[in-house]
């Protein structure tokens, strides 16, 4: 399996793709140099694994936020 990492165009994501034999991950990260393009349409160009860090990470800091801001608030976070 080849990582492809770090492509700037939509261009070039297909075009590796293309030209690439084989089975091709491909990695999302929120924020990185790689446009954010659709699950689907990274398959459509032939990508078998597709990675999305960036999200999971995000969604745990806005959970931790969340229940910072309460015990701020409240003096807890049990509800």
């Amino acid at each position: 399996m080849v990582f492809v990492e770090a492509p700037t165009t939509e261009e070039q994501i297909a075009d590796i793709a293309r030209r690439l034999p084989g089975f091709k991950l491909i990695n999302m990260f929120h924020g990185g140099k790689t446009p954010l393009l659709p699950v689907s349409r990274l398959q459509e160009f032939g990508y078998h694994v597709v990675i999305i860090p960036s999200d999971t990470q995000r969604a745990a800091i806005m959970a931790m936020q969340r229940v910072l801001a309460a015990i701020a608030r409240d003096g807890s976070a049990a509800r």
